[in-house]
């Protein structure tokens, strides 16, 4: 598992449990200034924040937000891959949740193309 993954799998029970610390947002998007303030900003209530975040970090993905749900899934479709985040009053944190579960399945997705192939 790599560093990334690890971190953003310990942001996403963070983000889920209602609490967010900035050590846990460098992590998870290192180097970016950027996208750690606008992380921030989703958290807290933003659906700009969340928009320049998705923008940023999943380029090309699409994304969907209604009062239930939020989720993102990539613009091919490809074997039906999509993520979603509950909206329980906060559609921006919803999205933020969907993201991370994105970027968690394409560290897992990089991971298996790195790793050798077993004997």
């Amino acid at each position: 598992m790599t560093d990334r993954k690890q971190a953003l799998q310990d942001l996403l029970a963070k983000v889920e449990a209602g609490r967010v610390e900035w050590a846990s947002i460098k992590l998870a998007f290192r180097p970016s200034r950027n996208n750690c303030i606008s992380f921030e900003g989703a958290f807290f209530g933003s659906l700009d924040a969340a928009l320049l975040l998705h923008n940023a970090v999943l380029p090309g993905w699409w994304f969907s937000i209604d009062w239930v749900s939020a989720s993102v899934t990539p613009s091919s479709h490809d074997a039906g891959v999509w993520f979603q985040g509950v909206n329980d009053g906060n559609p921006s944190r919803a999205w933020l949740v969907a993201i991370i579960k994105a970027l968690i399945f394409e560290a897992e997705q990089s991971d298996l193309q790195t790793d050798p192939a077993p004997d």
